[in-house]
Parts: structure tokens; sequence; C-alpha cells
């Protein structure tokens, strides 16, 4: 009896399986011998039984591993919008400032792929937003190590007025770079409708950020006769902090536009679609 795929006959010696017409691995016994030798019908095993032929709707794609560098690109989106979403808050600022120098590497590392000017906006934004977060990082660390200092010396609060004063006015202009970066992130992973709206946050914060940084210059004053200690640097700082969340409705906004790149990426992104070709639907 003829069947699907190569028959599978059981050794009349040994009873060992035997596929097609190829002797017994085991004793040697020749299949064609023992068909001259015992007239029956060998049993016939096929792995796909006959049936119904599938047929595939057309338009329909299998589900495939999507690129790394989509990969890449859906975690840094993720991780920057959870650090903008907590960058205002005073308590877990650390937090979201850790968040966003991840969620800039992943989307450095998967820039690659999508497209040479988003490759080229990617690097830029990186940088950037690394030569901000360093400048900020600095000026906190040198106000803090005078503090120290002071402490240790007995000084007074007032001494610290020039280091506050730089603390306060020089992060200004690492916050607009590290606003510049936001925004070259995702500017050509959005369509054009929602550029637009991204350049407006983007305006939003830098502006916001200069409001928060005009109110909060008093507090230098605030610095007086007193001895300098850890408590009321700490709530020197926590009360700056505090005026920083006049930036919220910028950064909340800017977190849902990279939530919406992020949504975009999981339902559209291909590895035969590029940001800009996306970048058309609007």
């Amino acid at each position: 009896m003829e069947g699907f795929g190569a028959p599978i006959f059981a050794c009349p010696r040994c009873g060992s399986l035997i596929v097609g017409m190829s002797p017994c691995a085991y004793c040697g016994y020749l299949p064609g011998a023992w068909r001259a030798q015992v007239p029956s019908y060998p049993v016939v095993w096929s792995p796909t039984p006959p049936g119904p032929s599938m047929t595939v709707p057309a338009g329909f794609a299998f589900p495939t591993r999507p690129p790394r560098w989509v990969r890449r690109t859906r975690w840094g989106l993720l991780l920057t919008a959870l650090g903008l979403l907590l960058s205002w808050t005073p308590f877990v600022a650390a937090l979201g400032a850790l968040f966003l120098s991840l969620g800039s590497t992943f989307l450095f590392l998967g820039a690659r792929g999508a497209g040479r000017r988003h490759e080229v906006a990617v690097v830029l934004a990186f940088f950037l937003i690394a030569i901000g977060g360093v400048a900020i990082g600095f000026l906190l660390g040198a106000f803090l190590l005078q503090a120290y200092d002071a402490a240790n010396g007995g000084r007074a609060l007032s001494t610290l007025r020039d280091a506050a004063g730089l603390l306060i006015w020089a992060t200004l202009p690492a916050t607009f770079v590290i606003t510049a970066g936001f925004g070259l992130q995702i500017a050509l992973l959005l369509p054009r409708r929602r550029q637009a709206v991204l350049v407006a946050f983007c305006l939003a914060l830098a502006s916001s950020a200069a409001l928060a940084t005009w109110l909060s210059a008093p507090e230098i004053a605030t610095l007086g006769v007193g001895r300098v200690r850890a408590s009321t640097i700490t709530d020197f700082i926590l009360r700056l902090s505090l005026y920083r969340m006049v930036e919220a409705p910028a950064y909340v906004g800017l977190g849902i536009l990279y939530l919406a790149a992020y949504a975009d990426a999981v339902l559209t992104v291909g590895p035969t679609r590029t940001p800009a070709q996306r970048s058309e639907k609007g």
C-alpha cells in the first residue's frame, strides 16, 4: 500500500522498525527478502495524514520576532517615558534621571536600523542629554562639596550664596540642552501631526524651567547667618526641587508622547518600515 512519506516496516526477525527499503539497523534483514517470503501488507505510517489544504488569506503575515533595533527602541521609549513622568517629582527625581539615562542609551543603541536621519538625530540627542546631565551633576556636586567643607569648618550659611546662585542659574542652560535632546530622540518616530505637539511641549518645558529658576532665585537670600548643617542644606535642596514642580505639565506631556511612540512601535514598526515612512501617516 502506498502512502505519504517513507514507509515504516516492522522487522520480522528482531521486531525493530525499518524505514523505507534500507536494511534493518539491528539484524541486517532486507525488507525485499521479507516481501518475497511473507506475502503480507506492510504497515505504513505518515507524519502528515492527508487532509484539506490550508489556504492563507491575502495580506496575512505570520508573526516574526522584531529585529534588534526595534526591541531596543521600544525599551528606550518606555524607560524615557517613565523617567519623564518621574523627573519633576521631588522625592523620586533621582530615579527619574536613572530611567532617562537608560532610555537614551537604549535609543542610541537601536538607532542604526531605523534610518539614517533618525540615527543622526538620536546620536545628537544622546550627546546633548549626556552633556546637560553631566553639567547639572557637576554643579550639584560642587555645591554639596562646598557645603560639606563649610559644615566641617563651622562657617555660616551666607558663605554658600555664590555657590547656590551658580547652582540655580547655571543649570538652566543645561536644562535647555536636555530638552532639545528629548525632542530629537522621537522627532522622526512620530507622525507629522504629533511633531507639532512635540515642539510645543519642548517649548513649554524650556519656558517652565526658566519660570522655576526665576521663582527659586529668592531662596538664595534664606542662606543667612546660621551655621551650615546637613539638615539646612537638605531643606534648601528640597525647596529648590519643589519649584521644579511647575515643569510637571511639560514633563507629563512629553512622557505621553513617548508612550504613544512606544505603542506605535509595538504595533507598526517592522524591518521594512522606516520611521520616515511611518511619519507620512500624519
